[in-house]
C-alpha cells in the first residue's frame, strides 16, 4: 500500500477485499468428524481464552508428540472447521463456542511451530472458506497472526501460493497478506528473491491476460500485486505495472498511483529490514528448543549472576545456583530473597526494559501481555551460557536487574542458593539508583540537613552506620523458599 494513500480500516479493508467477487469456490469433501491420534490434545485446546496464554510447558509437551501424528491431527481439525460451511447461523450451537474458534486458531500456530511443508496447502485451503467463515475465525487477528503459519510451512513453494494467488471466486481479503508476505516476510528468509519476481510477474501477465473478469481478483488485490514488486524494487515489471494501470484495473486509492508506484521503486527503506513477525517466530522456537532443554536440564542447576543496573559505588549483585525446572515464578522468588527486597511490588521478566512479551503473573488488567511465570520455566527460555534477560522489580523506583546465566553445573540439589553476594540491597521505596545515591550522600555526611530524617525513616539510631558495601546475605543460604509477594 502506498504511504500516501488512504488507509483502511479493518472493517473497510474486508469490504474492500471481497468487493466484485462473488463466492463461487466448489470445495472438496471435508471431514466433519475425524479420529484423532491424540483427542486428549485436540480437547486441551479447548482449555485457554486465547493462543498466547496456553503455559510455555503444555506447548512443549505438546511439540514432544511425533509430529507426524500430530500434524495430522492439527490439520483434521481445521479440515472439520471446514465441513461446516461458511452459514454460520445454521452451524449447531456448540459449534458456535468460543473454545471451538480459538480451538481451531491454536490449531494453526501449533501447525506453523511444526513448519511441516505438507500443511502449507491445509492453511490456504482455510483461507480459500466463505466470507463470514474466514471472518468468524480469522476476522480479529492481525496480519502477523494469520500469516505466522504460512511463512513457517512456506519452505519456498512458490507455486502453491501462485496457485491460491491466481484461485477464482474466494475471499480476497486473504490474498492481500499473502502478497503482502510474499514481498515482506520472504525476502527476509531465502537468498534469492528470483522465484519472488517470476511469482509476481505470472500475477500481473495473469491480470492483463483476465482483465475484467473479477471472479479471479479484484481491483484493491491488483494494487496489492503493483504494490508488492514496488516492496522488491521489481523495475523489470514496470511497463506490465503501467498498462494495467492505463487499463484502470488496480485501485489508486489503495496503492496510489502509476507515479506512486515508480517512486516506490526507488525507495531502498521500502522493504522492511525486519519481520513483523519475528517475536513470534521466537515465541514458537523457543518451545520447541525448551522440549531439548528440559530433557538435558534434568539434575542441572543453572548459576545466575543477578546485577542491579545503575547502582555503582559499591555495585549490588548476586550470583545464585537455582534448578533448570524452575518457573519464572519461583525464579522471582529467589532473586527478591537473595537481593533483600520485601516482594511488595510488582515484577517482571523480559527481554528489553518494558518491551513485550512480559513473564509476570498476570492479572485482570493486562492479560494481553503477559506470559504466566507460573506455567513458565526457566529452561523454557535458558539454554546455553551468555543469555541475559532483564528484570525489573517496582515500577515506580524502575529497579532493573540484568540476569545473565553464567554456568550449568551438574547437581543433585533440589533449592536455589546463594552463591556469592555484593553490595548491601537498597531500602524499599528510596527513589530508584538516584533516589539510593542521594540517600548514600545524606548518610556520609552527618551535617547534611537531611541526615537525622533520613536516619529515622530507615529505622536507625543516632551513629549507626549504613554500609553500602556489607550484602545482607551469604553465600551457600538457601533462596526462593518463600512466597515473596504480598501485593
Amino acid at each position: 500500500m502506498h504511504w500516501d494513500a488512504k488507509w483502511y480500516t479493518p472493517n473497510e479493508k474486508r469490504a474492500l477485499s471481497n468487493d466484485d467477487v462473488p463466492y463461487s469456490y466448489k470445495k472438496p469433501n471435508y471431514n466433519a468428524n475425524p479420529n484423532y491420534h491424540y483427542p486428549e490434545v485436540i480437547g486441551e485446546l479447548y482449555n485457554y481464552k486465547y493462543k498466547k496464554h496456553i503455559p510455555r510447558d503444555v506447548i512443549d509437551r505438546i511439540l514432544a508428540l511425533p509430529h507426524e501424528e500430530l500434524r495430522e491431527d492439527l490439520e483434521a481439525l481445521l479440515y472439520s472447521a471446514m465441513a461446516l460451511g461458511g452459514n454460520i447461523n445454521k452451524w449447531p450451537q456448540e459449534k458456535q463456542m468460543d473454545e471451538f474458534y480459538i480451538q481451531v486458531c491454536a490449531a494453526m500456530q501449533f501447525l506453523g511451530a511444526i513448519g511441516d511443508p505438507r500443511s502449507l496447502p491445509v492453511l490456504l485451503e482455510f483461507y480459500k472458506q466463505e466470507h463470514d467463515f474466514c471472518d468468524f475465525f480469522l476476522g480479529d487477528f492481525s496480519y502477523d497472526i494469520t500469516v505466522t503459519p504460512v511463512v513457517q510451512c512456506f519452505h519456498e513453494q512458490y507455486q502453491v501460493l501462485e496457485d491460491y494467488l491466481k484461485e477464482s471466486g474466494i475471499y480476497q481479503l486473504y490474498k492481500m497478506d499473502i502478497l503482502q508476505m510474499l514481498s515482506e516476510e520472504i525476502p527476509l528468509i531465502v537468498k534469492d528473491t528470483a522465484p519472488i519476481k517470476r511469482v509476481l510477474g505470472n500475477m500481473l501477465k495473469f491480470i492483463l491476460e483476465n482483465g475484467e473478469k473479477w471472479e479471479y481478483y479484484n481491483r484493491a488485490v491488483v494494487a496489492d500485486t503493483c504494490s508488492a514488486c514496488a516492496n522488491i524494487h521489481a523495475e523489470e515489471f514496470l511497463p506490465l505495472i503501467k498498462e494495467i494501470y492505463d487499463r484502470n484495473l488496480a485501485d489508486k486509492s489503495f496503492a496510489g498511483d502509476y507515479e506512486d508506484i515508480c517512486k516506490d521503486m526507488q525507495d531502498k527503506f521500502r522493504t522492511p529490514a525486519k519481520s513483523r513477525i519475528k517475536n513470534i517466530y521466537e515465541y514458537f522456537s523457543n518451545a520447541k528448543t525448551a522440549i531439548k532443554a528440559k530433557a538435558d536440564s534434568a539434575m542441572k542447576h543453572f548459576i545466575f549472576k543477578v546485577k542491579l543496573n545503575n547502582v555503582t559505588k559499591p555495585p549490588v549483585w548476586r550470583k545464585i545456583s537455582v534448578p533448570s525446572t524452575i518457573t519464572f515464578k519461583k525464579f522471582s522468588d529467589a532473586i527478591l530473597q537473595a537481593m533483600g527486597w520485601d516482594g511488595g511490588h510488582l515484577w517482571h521478566f523480559c527481554k528489553k526494559s518494558y518491551e513485550p512479551p512480559f513473564i509476570a503473573v498476570p492479572n485482570e488488567d493486562d492479560m494481553e501481555e503477559h506470559i504466566d511465570a507460573n506455567e513458565t520455566l526457566l529452561c523454557s527460555y535458558f539454554t546455553a551460557v551468555g543469555q541475559k534477560m532483564l528484570y525489573t522489580y517496582d515500577f515506580g523506583d524502575e529497579w532493573h536487574h540484568e540476569i545473565k546465566l553464567e554456568e550449568i553445573t551438574d547437581s543433585d540439589e533440589e533449592g536455589c542458593f546463594v552463591v556469592e553476594a555484593k553490595g548491601k540491597c537498597p531500602p524499599e521505596d528510596c527513589g530508584g539508583p538516584w533516589g539510593y545515591e542521594h540517600l548514600k550522600e545524606v548518610l556520609a555526611n552527618p551535617k547534611h540537613e537531611e541526615y537525622e530524617d533520613m536516619l529515622e525513616w530507615l529505622g536507625l539510631e543516632s551513629g549507626d552506620e549504613w554500609d553500602a558495601n556489607e550484602a545482607d546475605i551469604e553465600a551457600g543460604e538457601p533462596v526462593g523458599d518463600e512466597e515473596m509477594d504480598w501485593f
